[in-house]
């Protein structure tokens, strides 16, 4: 990228292009999970106010349909208010009874795609609903001179268990991360949503089970060589010094 390019944040204030996500810093990886859910925030907000709002009309005994595409578009499905509220409550009310992931993920997948896509968009909404409203929080708190410090944890639907340390945002991190992604929109640079963990058959259990056992034979291998080597150099030792 051209690094002379300047993006605004506020009054004078620029940061060049090549700022964000950061490289070579603690922060790098939630930088681009910051910047990708950001980038997805009206898809993300009217998935969430579809429930919301399906939830109404059905408590009001109205019509009521909503069309859902998954991220990539590829899927797509018309759900009633009904269909809503089923899914949604049925896979919390399993997600809060049964803690095994294997079974859980067993659980999503019996869905449809485009139906996995939405409850677990669903189900981690508060994720991204504290990352929308804290940026919006950041535009005011910086201007009235109040602290505010935003922590973000990379949702465990999305990104598992991989080694992805939180991170800590002030309202100047979060005003100029917010700008970089006004800057993409008006683009068209869009980086996708990552696909949910379950929907890509992560948890398998005979998959996790052979990785583990692959980690388990290289660990005796090692174990072994190891041994070997420590023999070697005693039988070295032996022969120098007798």
């Amino acid at each position: 990228m051209n690094s002379s390019i300047q993006i605004p944040v506020y009054d004078n204030v620029t940061i060049d292009i090549t700022k964000y996500p950061r490289v070579n810093t603690p922060k790098h990886l939630t930088d681009i999970i910051m910047i990708t859910f950001l980038l997805h925030q009206d898809y993300l907000k009217s998935t969430v106010q579809s429930f919301r709002d399906a939830i109404t009309f059905y408590n009001e005994c109205k019509e009521y349909y909503y069309l859902f595409k998954t991220p990539d578009g590829k899927d797509l499905k018309k759900f009633s208010a009904k269909e809503i509220i089923y899914l949604v409550n049925q896979s919390h009310q399993y997600f809060n009874r049964v803690r095994d992931i294997y079974e859980q993920q067993k659980y999503v997948r019996k869905y449809s795609k485009v139906e996995q896509y939405y409850l677990l968009l669903i189900k981690n909404q508060s994720f991204y609903q504290e990352l929308f409203y804290t940026v919006q929080d950041a535009k005011y708190a910086y201007f009235q001179r109040r602290e505010i410090n935003y922590k973000l944890i990379p949702p465990f639907d999305f990104y598992g268990d991989v080694a992805i340390p939180s991170q800590v945002y002030t309202a100047q991190e979060l005003l100029e991360m917010n700008a970089y992604v006004q800057y993409l929109l008006r683009h068209k640079i869009i980086k996708e949503l990552p696909e949910p963990l379950f929907v890509k058959d992560y948890f398998n259990k005979e998959k996790w089970m052979e990785k583990k056992r692959e980690e388990e034979e290289k660990r005796k291998s090692e174990e072994i060589e190891r041994i070997e080597e420590e023999k070697k150099n005693e039988e070295i030792k032996t022969i120098y010094f007798s």
